[in-house]
């Protein structure tokens, strides 16, 4: 892979106390109804006392509106996000206490506050000049547990003078991934949409293999939506931006290698038979099954959501 397509033309926070965990206090008259909590990691952010999950995460979100740059120094320091060089939204909003405290409902919350921050976050990172020259944006595109974040350590390991950042999407939104583009450009940054693809049963067992250790749920429709539109999007962009100068690339990651046809890889998943909400379906029940997940972690894996 060559980092970074032509140049496109166009044009201190302040410290914050670091909380410790601390035992959840329970309510004298607990609501069964009320959702179980465990504890969460670090966070600058004062977790709600409210009593549904919604209600906390709205109240954390508020406060975090008001202390951004706090809440971005915090995000730096999580050691996923590679001194901030990094931007993933689903782990910036572990920064909320009412998220890491219940992330197999992340998929139930409407956390659209916070993906806003997370675009300030974007915005702030990619205006950064680096000490080491780095001037390339890379935009992954892709599904759920295809490996992209594996994929980032390893470019920044290898292609240290050239990464500046890496915004780890699931490129489902094209407005989002164009305007992530043109922020890039705009701050004077090469960019390159990466797609990673590939293996969409692999991807689709290791969300299973990794609730186990975070938790973190992605229901089966979700999973369906984003194995079609990672890829659509990701055509969709390199007939539609190519002559703005962003350059492509594609990582296959059943042969662990780079693809020299980006666009054939993306055509591949989209044609898989796999590909469809029966397909995914049929994946996670056989990944249950090899697994041994609990009868209540499946249901979560199986509900339906609308997109």
């Amino acid at each position: 892979m060559s980092i970074g397509g032509p140049k496109n033309p166009e044009d201190d926070p302040p410290a914050f106390p670091v909380m410790a965990k601390q035992k959840v206090e329970q309510d004298k008259t607990p609501d069964p109804a009320q959702d179980v909590a465990i504890q969460p990691r670090l966070s600058p952010i004062p977790p709600s006392s409210r009593s549904t999950l919604q209600a906390r995460a709205n109240e954390e979100m508020a406060w975090a509106r008001q202390n951004r740059q706090e809440v971005f120094a915090a995000y730096a320091k999580l050691e996923e996000s590679m001194d901030g060089r990094v931007i993933n939204g689903d782990l910036f909003v572990t920064l909320l206490p009412s998220v890491d405290q219940n992330p197999s409902l992340v998929h139930t919350l409407d956390l659209a506050d916070m993906n806003y921050l997370a675009v300030d976050l974007y915005d702030q990172a990619v205006s950064i000049e680096r000490e080491n020259g780095a001037s390339t944006v890379i935009i992954m595109v892709g599904a759920a547990g295809i490996g992209k974040s594996t994929r980032a350590r390893d470019l920044f390991a290898k292609h240290p003078e050239h990464v500046h950042t890496i915004l780890d999407s699931n490129g489902a939104n094209w407005i989002a991934l164009r305007e992530a583009v043109n922020t890039a450009t705009r701050s004077g940054r090469n960019v390159d949409i990466m797609y990673i693809g590939g293996d969409i049963a692999g991807s689709v067992s290791r969300t299973v293999s990794r609730c186990r250790t975070d938790f973190r749920v992605v229901p089966a429709g979700t999973q369906a939506f984003l194995h079609r539109a990672a890829p659509a999007n990701f055509l969709r962009a390199m007939a539609e931006i190519s002559e703005i100068g962003v350059g492509f690339a594609a990582f296959d990651s059943i042969t662990q290698s780079f693809r020299d046809d980006p666009a054939g890889l993306a055509v591949s998943d989209l044609n898989d038979s796999n590909n469809n909400p029966a397909g995914i379906t049929s994946l996670l029940e056989a990944s249950f099954h090899a697994q041994q997940i609990a009868p209540e972690v499946r249901h979560a894996f199986l509900e339906i959501q609308e997109e």
